[in-house]
């Protein structure tokens, strides 16, 4: 009976354990008329954020913002570039070729 309890107590911690971790998602934001299609999104860390460049111009997108620092210094039209989100917090996306172009991505 003991033994048969053990094993319970075990299973179970091993699906709370389980059910605790989150799952990354998958999340894209694209690029059309000089400008991102939505200007904040809500994302974990862990999350990756595709940037869809749809429109007909070039892009070139970065964040300074600690923990989370990154650059794109060519996204063609067509062109996807992947980010994976490493720290909580506000993230800044700014194209430095189109200064108007601005999206927040805040990082839980």
């Amino acid at each position: 009976m003991k033994h048969i309890f053990v094993k319970s107590m075990v299973l179970g911690f091993a699906t709370l354990a389980f059910a605790g971790v989150a799952s990354a998602e998958d999340l894209t934001v694209i690029q059309k008329d000089k400008s991102f299609d939505r200007p904040e999104i809500n994302a974990k860390v862990g999350d990756t954020i595709t940037f869809d460049n749809q429109d007909v111009i070039t892009h070139n997108l970065y964040s300074k913002d600690a923990g989370n620092e990154f650059e794109f210094p060519k996204q063609d039209p067509g062109q996807k570039e992947k980010l994976t989100l490493k720290s909580a917090g506000k993230v800044t996306v700014h194209c430095a070729i189109h200064p108007k172009m601005k999206l927040v991505i805040n990082v839980q």
